[in-house]
């Protein structure tokens, strides 16, 4: 027994020289050990570190279980046959490695005159353990190596599989889909993505992914600059990154919320040339073999050439739908509705046509020699409304645009330079790389301008775009003089009813004024220039405008206290400009800035009043003040929330006090107005009594729940684990992994042993608790490593021992005790906390828990800043 116990000393305390050692003797032993690539090897070297430690663990424990053993030769095995090592080159080196640990064994321990029974004993121990490892390592290899070629049979068939989908379709995404599928299957990983280069060759766009957050799919671009499939497109070859190496690099998040720590990005070549990645991840440190490599390389062409089959085919499917949209253009200028309808469809069909990204119809104004914006595709809501707000002076158009309109024929810009137009600031769209200007002429006359934008360079304008946008241009200027001429005598005719309606709706106002004076809630009435018309008594109260002030006045000023230039909404959302847009808008949620500056909930629903034509003239608004019922809901939810906190903190604590063999534990938590994260523990196991007092960072909910996870883990590792060190270890990893929000906790876990009354304990960050004995003096129990748990991976922790006496009272407390703060700002403190306990200490601990509690509430009036737990042990 000593001698197994000594050669388990001697191994701990020379494990990193016998490592280092064996390393040498491997290189000497087994040729093929230099050889191996720095992956395998610094894999390998880890085995070592492992291996020394079984073999402490083994020759240390009464009864090491079998699984531990069969664990890491299991692993050893299956990872040395995946590597590509012989079976005997693997035996060999453990064969080598366990021989000089036994030579330096026998040179440390020889000399100290152990009996040669105990090492007699020990031999036998040896060939147990080493027949066992034999027997695991060679099971788990051979094992490996029928499933290796079971897995390449599997990726032949899938590569034969996949080429054939490949030649028999041209949906891209569907091919797409099936190579990661394939790729993901054939590595056994679950999550993975195929990326393809934009025309700049500086983004990465996301085609087709498994296993990986929405919310990084959706991205539109990648920089390629930032990203692991970077370096493989410039070097055009693979590249594995694993843990640290992965560092700087923009890395997508799994679905599952885990971090990846290995990936694996593969060009996708056309002609050799890279376009794309194709890129797979693990949440665990991953090595691939070479064949594994081999067969991921073969994707990187095969999806290539599946890209460009694809866009062949979407090329000459583009050039047939050409012919066709032709006819629609002619038939949808001759069924449009009225003139917004008709450029609205001359703008989209062109497009269509000519695969451009945007195209644009602007009308010409012979008297102020400018072009106006009447019509886009391709252009967002808030694009329009800027340019709709601008006229473009012949004077400050771009050089392609003033010869288009000058001549009088198409004009074709490839190459877009930096011009300082305001065509070019304000009326040309983002990212163009050509543009083509085609005027609108009938009978020599110059009516409009069509521009037609591309933002992409790999397409360009072809002669035949340039023939075809001018046919399409002759057509939509013939149609578009033609419906401008009825429209204008359409709108003479609507002058005079106009006229006849707005005086009947003057003579409805009297009527109406009357209502709005009854009317308890703030009403508006805004014209189509976005000036008030009309308010009520209620709107003076609510927006503290008189309705004299407020009449003339912009809505946006009374409502918000910003002027609006006449006709211009400042905001494209604002409700009053969607009803005048022609959108409806029931209901909508907003906040009022009074005339004082005061901020102002409201509810509010809007109305249209429209002239028989249709067009919107008036908007009314009426709005509800909704502070109070904002108020309720925060209100509501706030106390929602401390009521669940407060019954995750109660039910994780004990409810009955512990007696055992005249030894008591009793304890008590006042909870404050905002939860914390306080919480206790005790319970025995055989003769050792458990006693674990902790906080969590925060308050409220999160606090509770992150106190939750803290007190399961170590109840689970506790019944796991015999050492406290271990116990905190595996708990600290644990809160750890599954830390999201950089929260922490503090724990004091301490194992008191009836036999010895020896308290052995490990403080992480918590408060130290205080022991006084018969002598009256109290103590702290002290740590030197005292690392918080839960924010870093590896807790810098340690295990303290203090020998109790009869008689002697721990007393464990959490920071709300000694925070407490009085009216003028001062805390309870440490040294008024020992004083209450000296004076204290012969009062039952029930009665010691709650005036101690209720001295501390006396000292802060009653409101507490953070929660207070006591828990009280008394030694027999």
């Amino acid at each position: 027994m000593a001698l197994r116990h000594a050669m388990a000393r001697y191994l701990h305390e020379n494990k990193d020289t016998l490592v280092v050692e064996l390393e040498k003797v491997m290189q000497e032993a087994t040729p093929v050990y230099e050889s191996l690539a720095p992956d395998i090897m610094a894999d390998v070297r880890q085995s070592f570190r492992d291996f020394v430690q079984l073999y402490t663990d083994y020759f240390d424990a009464e009864a090491l279980p079998a699984k531990f053993l069969r664990s890491l030769a299991t692993d050893i095995g299956r990872k040395r046959a995946a590597q590509g090592m012989r079976l005997e080159d693997v035996i060999r080196g453990f064969d080598v490695g366990e021989t000089l640990v036994w030579e330096k064994v026998g040179e440390a321990l020889l000399p100290d005159g152990y009996s040669a029974g105990a090492w007699l004993q020990l031999a036998n121990q040896r060939d147990q353990f080493s027949k066992a490892v034999r027997h695991y390592i060679r099971q788990a290899y051979l094992t490996e190596e029928e499933t290796s070629a079971q897995r390449q049979l599997q990726e032949f068939r899938a590569l034969s599989s996949l080429g054939r989908a490949i030649v028999s379709t041209v949906d891209l995404e569907k091919v797409l889909r099936q190579i990661l599928e394939v790729a993901t299957s054939l590595m056994q990983s679950r999550m993975g993505s195929i990326m393809l280069l934009d025309t700049s060759r500086k983004y990465l766009e996301p085609v087709t992914d498994m296993g990986l957050a929405r919310s990084w799919v959706q991205r539109e671009k990648i920089p390629v600059e930032n990203s692991l499939s970077g370096v493989a497109i410039k070097r055009n070859e693979y590249v594995l990154a694993r843990e640290d190496e992965l560092a700087g690099f923009d890395l997508p998040r799994p679905a599952a919320g885990r971090r990846i720590r290995s990936a694996l990005s593969i060009p996708i070549t056309v002609d050799e040339e890279p376009i794309g990645v194709i890129e797979l991840y693990e949440t665990t440190p991953r090595t691939y073999t070479d064949l594994d490599i081999t067969m991921l390389t073969t994707f990187g062409p095969q999806a290539g050439v599946a890209i460009k089959n694809a866009r062949l085919f979407r090329e000459e499917r583009r050039r047939r739908r050409q012919a066709i949209i032709l006819t629609e253009v002619a038939t949808a200028v001759s069924e449009a509705r009225d003139l917004d309808e008709l450029l609205e469809s001359v703008c989209e069909k062109t497009a269509q046509a000519l695969g451009v990204d945007r195209c644009s119809l602007f009308f010409y104004e012979p008297e102020a020699k400018a072009l106006t914006f009447m019509a886009g595709y391709g252009r967002s809501t808030l694009q329009v409304w800027l340019l709709n707000q601008f006229h473009i002076p012949m004077t400050e158009l771009g050089e392609a645009t003033a010869r288009a309109l000058r001549t009088r024929e198409p004009v074709l810009a490839n190459q877009v330079s930096e011009e300082l137009s305001l065509e070019s600031r304000i009326f040309r769209g983002p990212g163009v790389r050509s543009y083509l200007q085609v005027p609108l002429v009938t009978k020599d006359d110059l009516i409009g301008l069509m521009s037609l934008e591309m933002t992409t360079e790999e397409t360009g304008f072809t002669e035949e775009d340039q023939a075809l946008a001018e046919s399409i241009a002759r057509q939509a200027a013939v149609a578009i003089q033609n419906r401008r001429l009825q429209e204008k005598l359409f709108e003479q005719q609507l002058t005079i009813k106009n006229a006849e309606v707005n005086e009947n709706l003057y003579r409805e106002r009297e009527t109406s004024d009357a209502v709005l004076k009854a009317t308890p809630d703030a009403v508006l009435v805004v014209d189509r220039d976005y000036r008030v018309v009309l308010t009520n008594p209620a709107a003076e109260f609510l927006t503290g405008w008189s309705q004299e002030d407020a009449r003339g006045r912009g809505c946006h000023e009374i409502l918000y206290g910003s002027a609006n230039a006449p006709g211009v909404c400042p905001g494209p959302e604002c409700p009053i400009n969607r009803m005048f847009a022609g959108e409806s808008v029931a209901y909508a949620e907003d906040e009022v800035v009074t005339r004082s500056g005061r901020r102002i909930p409201v509810g509010a629903t809007f109305a249209a009043i429209a002239s028989p034509g249709g067009k919107v003239d008036n908007v009314v608004a009426v709005y509800r003040d909704i502070s109070e019922q904002k108020e309720l809901e925060k209100f509501a939810l706030m106390q929602r929330e401390m009521d669940i906190a407060s019954g995750i903190q109660t039910s994780l604590l004990p409810r009955e006090s512990l007696t055992i063999d005249g030894l008591s534990v009793n304890a008590r938590q006042q909870q404050a107005r905002n939860v914390g994260g306080d919480w206790f523990d005790y319970w025995t196991t055989g003769d050792q009594v458990y006693l674990v007092i902790g906080d969590a960072s925060g308050q409220g909910v999160g606090a509770a729940l992150f106190a939750s996870m803290a007190m399961s883990a170590l109840r689970v590792e506790a019944r796991e684990h015999e050492e406290i060190i271990e116990v905190m270890e595996h708990v600290n990893r644990s809160l750890y992994m599954g830390n999201r929000s950089d929260s922490f906790v503090t724990v004091f876990f301490g194992i008191l042993d009836l036999g010895t009354m020896t308290l052995s304990y490990s403080n992480a960050g918590h408060e130290e608790p205080l022991c006084i004995g018969v002598a009256e003096r109290v103590e702290s129990l002290s740590s030197s490593a005292r690392s918080l748990m839960g924010i870093f991976a590896r807790a810098n922790l340690d295990v303290s021992d203090r020998k109790l006496k009869s008689g002697d009272r721990l007393v464990l407390f959490t920071d709300g005790v000694i925070d407490a703060p009085s009216s003028k700002g001062k805390l309870f403190g440490l040294k008024r906390l020992n004083r209450f306990v000296t004076a204290n200490r012969d009062r039952p601990p029930d009665e010691f828990i709650d005036l101690l509690i209720n001295n501390v509430l006396e000292y802060c009036n009653g409101e507490p800043r953070d929660d207070m737990t006591v828990v009280v042990c008394d030694i027999p």
